[in-house]
């Protein structure tokens, strides 16, 4: 985990500077750039690693109990007094079905307001 400020929202993506996965690669400008316009929002960066590492149904992001991430990238706003993800307020599936990095704002942005 690397820590960029206070937790509020999580994102999990890969661990390389080229994301593996084309979703991320997709995402994570717009995540950044949209949580650093934020005065509001901070951002812990979760790294999965390499993709044979997320593949195995033992990595600790996907049987955390908290966190149970089933794909990247996923986006939890979480609770700012205890860190736990905010029931119902988490995209995932939804981020890997956008096509442009404006879909990918319209979801953001209804999730960090």
């Amino acid at each position: 985990f690397s820590m960029v400020s206070k937790a509020r929202t999580l994102l999990a993506d890969d661990c390389s500077g080229r994301p593996w996965c084309p979703d991320c690669g997709l995402a994570n400008p717009v995540v950044l750039k949209l949580v650093q316009e934020q005065s509001h929002t901070s951002l812990l960066v979760c790294r999965v690693g390499d993709r044979p590492a997320w593949k195995n149904a033992e990595h600790p992001l996907r049987t955390d109990p908290h966190l149970k991430l089933t794909g990247i990238p996923t986006l939890l706003k979480c609770n700012m007094e205890t860190g736990e993800p905010i029931p119902g307020k988490r995209l995932g599936f939804e981020l890997e079905q956008c096509k442009t990095g404006s879909e990918v704002e319209n979801l953001v942005q209804g999730l960090i307001a």
